[in-house]
């Protein structure tokens, strides 16, 4: 995992700063950004190994940034992983939202939960199997 970039995004500064620490404790590069708009901006100067996206932002959603990413052909290639405030995999919102996104081209939608460790977790799983899907 040493040296790969990952690309946060939430517009909660102090929710981004611990998911950060955690990510960073794990060796990964990390760039910030608060929208999926800044976080399109941003990622087309980085090119990140991975993105990691809430879903619900102001200016542009999650959903909506992914549905972008796929036009891009620099950035259409990059694993995103959003993540959902809602808590419990089986609330009907949540569900609605993960269809969307995983059509839109997200490779999951995972609980924004109180225990990030297991979002963290999640997170750490997808890169590594988009990794292994890349070769």
């Amino acid at each position: 995992m040493a040296n790969a970039t990952i690309l946060l995004i939430d517009d909660e500064e102090g929710f981004r700063e611990i998911v950060k620490t955690k990510l960073l404790a794990l060796h990964f590069a990390v760039v910030e950004a608060k929208n999926g708009k800044e976080a399109l901006i941003k990622a087309r100067e980085t090119k990140p190994d991975f993105i990691v996206s809430d879903v619900a932002m102001p200016e542009m959603d999650g959903i909506s940034m992914v549905r972008e990413m796929k036009k891009d052909p620099v950035l259409k290639s990059i694993g995103v992983v959003l993540f959902s405030s809602y808590v419990d995999d089986r609330a009907e919102n949540h569900a609605t939202e993960k269809v969307e996104a995983i059509k839109e081209g997200a490779l999951d939608v995972l609980p924004k939960t109180a225990d990030l460790d297991k979002l963290i977790q999640g997170v750490v799983t997808n890169y590594e199997n988009q990794r292994s899907i890349e070769g």
